[in-house]
């Protein structure tokens, strides 16, 4: 037996499928790194970048290119992995259809985050892709590491664990209640 309220099934099982997104999103780019990095150990490919005028051009327009990709990235965690902002998607949900069921309510806020998280994850996989397209423009390695690294960490900290997700379920119980959409506290066999 467990209480109508429980939720936690819902974001387990929601918590497995976005980091199974995360996977196919990270590995990619950690793969596309390494196989300009296995080209650059290979070849060793030799350029002077005070030589060639159009290669500082390209540097410049990637590290310009990196830069606002890195601060969108910024902006766009800040705004949608906030509480708030997982507050405010329950608030509008319930205040379209107030019928509806918190399996429901949590399947629409899911697909929500998802969307925001996704796009936050492959923002990250075009900054590498940034880095390993300078490398094969320019032969020069050092940015492409940086670009990879940048992008990685941007990834690895927006890794989606759990604890993300458990206050969720929380959120739309609480906000049936101050809506005074709540049925009492009935315990359901399964």
């Amino acid at each position: 037996m467990r209480k109508k309220y429980d939720l936690s099934p819902e974001v387990n099982r929601f918590s497995r499928n976005i980091r199974t997104t995360w996977q196919y999103i990270f590995l990619p780019a950690v793969v596309i790194y390494m196989l300009a990095l296995w080209h650059y150990l290979a070849v060793k490919p030799a350029f002077n970048l005070t030589l060639l005028p159009y290669l500082k051009n390209i540097d410049l327009a990637s590290f310009i290119v990196v830069i606002a990709l890195t601060l969108l990235i910024f902006n766009l965690k800040r705004t949608y992995f906030a509480r708030k902002f997982s507050r405010q998607i329950i608030d509008r949900q319930l205040k379209r259809d107030p019928g509806q069921n918190e399996n429901e309510l949590l399947e629409k806020i899911f697909a929500v985050l998802r969307k925001k998280m996704t796009r936050v994850w492959l923002l990250g996989l075009v900054v590498v892709v940034v880095g390993v397209c300078y490398y094969l423009l320019t032969s020069l390695a050092e940015n492409m590491h940086i670009y990879f690294i940048i992008g990685a960490f941007s990834m690895l900290l927006n890794y989606p664990r759990s604890e993300m997700f458990e206050d969720i379920a929380r959120y739309v119980i609480e906000e049936k209640k101050m809506l005074g959409l709540e049925e009492s506290d009935e315990i359901v066999e399964e």
